[in-house]
């Protein structure tokens, strides 16, 4: 939806006081001034209250764009002050999905990061390419990235097969207590794809949060955090039914 559209339909639900009493105030001068119109269409002042009907509307449609643009600014930041900053890895695995995201993750670890696995969409191949092309952040192209393709990322079974292969072919000297997995991007069901994988071996987890706007869309990345899991995830596994005799 327009977001202009959506935040005027907000002057006209009491969900916020603020926007509603404006919409209020609002739609009571433009009854008052049809009230009038209808009252005096035939007589003097006619075009007077017609001015101030247009001016009504403008001023509804001006309120409109100043609290959207006010919205819109406006970022919710769920504080993460008491979650633990995840250690520096030599490797790093991630969901790709939106680049300022992936970026974030990865330069959480660039002082000790020797190899970047990035796994992508066909859709979101673009942004692993660009990721790998940064001079910068591959420090001169010595991080090795390498790009695996998932082809449905609503398929937690193909991503957990996938997590699970480059987890098994690791490079020489690396071991899973080297690497962490970003299950940030793409879609919940790949997240638990990875989140399986990667907890079954013991390699470490983490999320990057963002800020959320007004109609809580993520905006700027923020930090990441290390996520623990207690204890070890249950695996459902398929047992032959007895026969009751």
């Amino acid at each position: 939806m327009n977001p202009y559209i959506s935040t005027l339909r907000s002057l006209f639900e009491p969900k916020q006081i603020l926007p509603f009493v404006v919409g209020a105030v609002a739609l009571s001068w433009i009854g008052s001034s049809l009230y009038d119109l209808l009252k005096l269409q035939l007589g003097e002042g006619t075009w007077t209250f017609g001015g101030i009907l247009i001016g009504s509307v403008a001023i509804l449609l001006f309120a409109a764009w100043i609290l959207q643009r006010r919205l819109s600014r406006q970022e919710t930041v769920f504080s993460s002050l008491d979650r633990k900053t995840p250690n520096s890895r030599r490797g790093l695995v991630v969901l790709v999905s939106r680049e300022p995201v992936v970026r974030k993750a990865i330069e959480a670890h660039t002082e000790t990061l020797q190899r970047v696995w990035l796994i992508c969409t066909k859709e979101s191949k673009d942004v692993g390419l660009s990721l790998m092309g940064d001079e910068a952040l591959t420090r001169n192209h010595q991080i090795p990235f390498n790009i695996e393709t998932l082809d449905d990322p609503y398929d937690p079974v193909a991503c957990y097969q996938l997590v699970k292969r480059i987890l098994a072919d690791l490079p020489t000297g690396f071991t899973p207590e080297d690497l962490i997995a970003d299950f940030t991007g793409m879609t919940a069901l790949a997240s638990i794809g990875m989140t399986l994988a990667a907890t079954q071996v013991g390699v470490g987890l983490q999320y990057t949060p963002a800020t959320l706007d007004a109609n809580i869309q993520a905006r700027k990345p923020l930090p990441p955090i290390e996520v623990t899991l207690e204890g070890t995830l249950p695996i459902a596994t398929k047992t032959k039914s007895r026969k009751r005799k």
